[in-house]
C-alpha cells in the first residue's frame, strides 16, 4: 500500500490575484453552483445539485491516485458501517473527480472497488461516483474553496469531506482524524463528528471550523526515485540472505570434530 502523505498546514488566501496554492479556503454558508454538470459512472449527464436532495458528504478526489485518495474512499466506505445513520435514507455520499481526464469508466471502477465489499447496506443511489469537465470542476472547486495543483505524477490537494445541506448550501468541512493513523485504514474520519455534521446540515445549521490539521495528498515519487528505493530494498534483502548463509556456515563449523580429537 502506498504511504500516506504527511500533514502540513497549507491554506490558500482568499482574494489573492495569483493562483491559489493547494489548500482549503472554507466557504461555509456558500452554495454549490446550480449549473454545475457531471457525468455518473454509467455515462449519464446529471446536474450535481439534483443529487444533493438530503444531507450529503462530498469527497473530491482523482481516480488514478495511488496515495491518499484511495484511503479516503476506503475510510468513507467504512463509515457507512459504523455511523448511526443509514446511507441513502438519512444522507448521501458523492465522490467527484477533479481530474477532467477521468472518465465514466474510471468512476465505475471506483464504484466497484469501494461499494462491492459493503454489500446491500449501501444502495447504488446512496453513493454517486462522478466526473466532470474542466470548466465545471473549476467552478465547483472555486465555490467550495478547494485548491489543487497538477504535477507530472498527479495532483497536490487537501483531503477533506465537504458537508452539504439539501439544496447545495455548504454546511461544514471535516478533516481527516489521525486517531488511528497507521492502524487499519491510515486515513479515518470520526463517525460521531460526521453524524453530527450531517444532522446539522439536515437542520440547516452551519458548522464551525475544524481545528484538526489538513491532510494533503501528494503525487508519487518520480520513476528514478522509485527504482532507487526498489534497488535499496533488494540490496537489503540480499544482505539478510548472506547473513543467514554465514550463520549456517558458522553453525556447521561448530559441529565439526576438532583435528586430532578422538582416540
Amino acid at each position: 500500500m502506498a504511504r500516506p502523505s504527511a500533514v502540513i498546514p497549507i491554506s490558500a488566501e482568499a482574494g489573492s490575484a495569483e493562483p491559489a496554492r493547494p489548500g482549503l479556503t472554507e466557504a461555509r454558508g456558500g452554495r454549490v453552483p446550480a449549473d454545475v454538470m457531471a457525468v455518473d459512472d454509467r455515462g449519464a449527464a446529471v446536474r450535481l445539485i439534483d443529487l444533493v436532495d438530503r444531507p450529503t458528504a462530498l469527497a473530491l478526489v482523482y481516480y488514478s491516485c495511488e496515495h491518499v485518495c484511495p484511503l479516503v474512499l476506503g475510510a468513507l466506505g467504512a463509515l457507512t458501517e459504523t455511523m448511526d445513520l443509514a446511507p441513502g435514507r438519512d444522507y448521501r455520499l458523492i465522490t467527484m473527480s477533479f481530474d477532467p481526464a477521468d472518465t465514466a469508466a474510471d468512476a465505475a471502477t471506483a464504484r466497484t472497488n469501494y461499494t462491492k465489499p459493503l454489500g446491500p447496506a449501501v444502495p447504488d443511489a446512496a453513493w454517486a461516483f462522478l466526473t466532470a469537465s474542466a470548466d465545471d470542476i473549476a467552478r465547483l472547486t472555486e465555490a467550495l474553496g478547494f485548491h489543487f495543483e497538477r504535477h507530472s505524477h498527479g495532483f497536490i490537494h487537501p483531503s477533506v469531506l465537504i458537508i452539504l445541506e439539501p439544496g447545495g448550501r455548504i454546511s461544514s468541512y471535516i478533516h481527516v482524524s489521525r486517531t488511528s493513523y497507521g492502524v487499519g485504514y491510515p486515513v479515518t474520519f470520526p463517525p460521531g463528528t460526521l453524524s453530527a455534521a450531517l444532522r446539522r446540515a439536515a437542520s440547516g445549521a452551519t458548522g464551525v471550523e475544524d481545528a484538526a490539521p489538513l491532510l494533503f495528498c501528494y503525487p508519487g515519487e518520480p520513476p528514478a526515485q522509485a527504482r532507487f528505493f526498489g534497488l535499496m530494498t533488494a540490496m537489503g534483502a540480499g544482505t539478510l540472505v548472506l547473513m543467514a548463509l554465514f550463520f549456517v556456515y558458522l553453525s556447521t563449523l561448530g559441529k565439526r570434530p576438532s583435528p586430532g580429537g578422538g582416540g
